[in-house]
Parts: C-alpha cells; sequence; structure tokens
C-alpha cells in the first residue's frame, strides 16, 4: 500500500470518527435543550408573554388614534395609520372593526 493511500485511509477514518463525535454530541445538546425547555415550562412563559404584550399593545394603540382624534390636523395620518393597522393585523374583519373603532375613537 502507497504512503498516500495509507494517508487517505486514515484521514477518511479519522473524518468518520468526527463525524460520529460531532453527531452524538449533537443528539446530546439537543436533548439537554428538550429537557431544560420542559422542566423550564417555556410554553406558558411564551403564551403569557404574548398574552402581556397583547395587553399592552391594545391600550397604547388605543390611546394613539385617540390623539390623534382628538387634534383635526393628524387626520389624515390617523385614516392612513388605521388603514394600515386594519389591513396587516386584522384582514378579515377590518371594515367591521373600523366602523366600532371610529365609534370608540
Amino acid at each position: 500500500m502507497s504512503e498516500h493511500a495509507q494517508e487517505s485511509n486514515n484521514s477518511e477514518l479519522l473524518d468518520r470518527q468526527t463525524w460520529s463525535n460531532r453527531l452524538r454530541l449533537s443528539s446530546r445538546f439537543a436533548g439537554f435543550l428538550w429537557h431544560r425547555f420542559v422542566e423550564n415550562d417555556c410554553l406558558r412563559l411564551a403564551a403569557s408573554l404574548s398574552f402581556t404584550s397583547l395587553l399592552a399593545i391594545v391600550p397604547l394603540t388605543a390611546i394613539a388614534f385617540s390623539m390623534l382624534a382628538a387634534f383635526p390636523v393628524f387626520g389624515g395620518v390617523r385614516e392612513k395609520f388605521q388603514k394600515v393597522v386594519f389591513e396587516n393585523f386584522m384582514p378579515t374583519s377590518a371594515e367591521a372593526m373600523g366602523v366600532y373603532f371610529d365609534q370608540f375613537v
């Protein structure tokens, strides 16, 4: 066997061992992540964070719309902003929500 062929075989064997170790370490790390995810109850925390964010955003948006409605100078800005919000965040019920929102503001 030539020296080049022997080096090639050793290199392939080393590559297989390296990939085997990487795969083993990756699977252990994925298991660790899953264990911590479940242990820390991350799904519940994510849900509560989403709910809290929505509770904070809705009053802030209502205040912004009220401020824009209070000053006639911002009439065009308010309508454009309302149109963008309703089209992007509530596409199926934008018209009905717009009527109720105009009554509220």
